[in-house]
């Protein structure tokens, strides 16, 4: 659980700093861009493993 707890934490954190580089980075760019598409798609990724690991630790309980 603890490992879980852990993995958790460092998603959280990554997907956090995506969203704040990703806010600052592109607001110059038009939002249709190749690169402003892999960021959501990057960003869709965590969020999902961010929802897996808390319905692992939530079925752990």
């Amino acid at each position: 659980m603890e490992d879980l707890a852990k993995q958790l934490e460092e998603k959280e954190k990554q997907l956090k700093d995506l969203k704040d580089n990703k806010s600052g980075s592109f607001c110059v760019n038009e939002h249709g861009s190749k690169t402003n598409m892999e960021f959501e798609m990057k960003i869709e990724e965590i969020e999902d493993e961010v929802a897996e690991l808390r319905k692992k630790i939530e079925d752990q309980s």
